[in-house]
């Protein structure tokens, strides 16, 4: 993994240039090769704009992250209908 082996955190919230800077470069090779440049995201909104930054192979969230949000949607409806 780029982010780790770069020694930076996933969860930051400010992007890093360094890092940002990595995985374009990363993205423009795969391109220039003829491979399909892709990576991991958590959200539609960084998949989006990672699509439009080129790549074509974007893993979006966990399946943890999906059952979590799952569950969490499902009791916020029940504790609606039952206020």
């Amino acid at each position: 993994d780029l982010t780790a082996s770069m020694r930076k955190s996933p969860g930051d919230k400010v992007p890093d240039a360094d890092l940002q800077d990595a995985i374009r470069h990363v993205c423009q090779t795969a391109t220039r090769l003829g491979v399909a440049p892709g990576l991991h995201v958590f959200t539609a909104e960084a998949a989006i704009q990672r699509i439009e930054e080129g790549f074509r192979f974007i893993a979006i969230g966990t399946e943890t992250r999906f059952m979590t949000a799952g569950a969490s949607n499902a009791l916020t409806r029940i504790r609606a209908s039952t206020a």
